[in-house]
């Protein structure tokens, strides 16, 4: 089980100052983890099944001027 904590502020900036540092201490990695976690309990809570990323089949190139 995760370990929960909670934090008390004096300021919304303290608390997003703080909210800033907890998701900056994170590697990318780890963000994107958090992300996928988060959509997948949207889902849950929705009755919704889990989607997955589709695949690209075609690159397209930029046009040129």
């Amino acid at each position: 089980m995760d370990k929960r904590t909670v934090r008390v502020f004096e300021s919304h900036a303290e608390a997003d100052r703080a909210e800033l540092a907890y998701w900056l201490q994170m590697s990318p990695q780890q963000r994107l983890d958090a992300v996928g976690e988060c959509v997948r309990e949207y889902l849950r809570l929705r009755n919704e099944p889990e989607q997955r990323f589709r695949r690209v089949y075609r690159v397209l190139e930029p046009k040129r001027s």
